[in-house]
């Protein structure tokens, strides 16, 4: 059996057979190859020009390495789509990350089914839970952001060709925001969901569509000195009749982007 690399082939065994079919993927999407006798053994640069990241063993339905963004994709780092890559792929190449708000996590925040009900709007299982303290304090926001940027800026170098989208509530927003100005980090889409938009916490550049979702009956967006509903940079979108905590509901969603529009 071929040994390998996080980064692709490092070397052979005595037991590698000729023209062996191997699998390897730049998302979930599988692609299968067929090394022939004599053939050529590619190195991490190649793999890497090649968009190559990982290979994955088709017998046993597992990566030969371990998941380069590391736990936050999940526990076993070997994993291929949860362990059913038959019905679990992922052909569109895009991931969502989640990011929770104040005195909250990521399962608190976005259940499983408003996620896979957010994954199902954009067709695509292929999500990432973003965990960070959730103090009420500019200290750990600025923290949380920084490690933020950290994992999209990998995610980015290991996925080159995916898009990256962002659901964020209340301010795991901010967090999103603050991620977004550190150098290479680029978020294909932003949605915020009562989000308290501040002065302290400004969009980077690098950010290519944000939908902002508020609702006029959102008692706690406000809440912080000078926080507003609304910015100039973002596609803002009003709700009614929607409290804080009911933001990140289906009902929530399906309001700000009905669904076949």
């Amino acid at each position: 059996m071929p040994i390998y690399s996080d980064d692709g082939i490092a070397g052979l065994s005595d037991r590698f057979l000729p023209s062996v079919n191997f699998t390897f993927t730049t998302s979930d999407t599988l692609a299968t190859w067929s090394i022939p006798e004599n053939g050529p053994i590619t190195t991490q640069e190649e793999n890497r020009r090649n968009g190559i990241i990982r290979w994955y063993e088709p017998v046993t339905g597992r990566w030969l390495s371990n998941d380069p963004i590391g736990i936050s994709g999940g526990l076993d780092q070997y994993v291929f789509c949860a362990d059913d890559p038959v019905n679990a792929v992922d052909p569109l190449g895009l991931v969502v990350f989640f990011v929770h708000g104040t005195w909250s996590s990521g399962e608190a925040a976005f259940p499983n089914n408003f996620r896979q009900h957010v994954l199902d709007f954009y067709n695509d299982n292929n999500e990432r839970m973003f965990e960070w303290s959730g103090d009420n304090c500019d200290k750990e926001r600025q923290e949380a952001g920084r490690r933020l940027s950290l994992k999209l800026r990998l995610y980015r170098r290991d996925h080159p060709g995916e898009q990256i989208r962002i659901v964020a509530h209340s301010h795991g927003g901010n967090v999103a925001l603050i991620a977004s100005q550190f150098p290479g980090v680029t978020i294909d889409t932003l949605v915020t969901l009562g989000t308290p938009i501040m002065s302290a916490y400004q969009p980077g550049q690098g950010i290519g569509v944000w939908n902002n979702v508020y609702s006029t009956a959102d008692r706690v967006q406000t809440l912080p000195s000078s926080a507003t509903r609304t910015h100039d940079r973002a596609n803002n979108i009003q709700l009614q009749n929607f409290g804080h905590s009911d933001l990140h509901t289906i009902n929530a969603w399906d309001a700000a982007f009905p669904p076949g529009q």
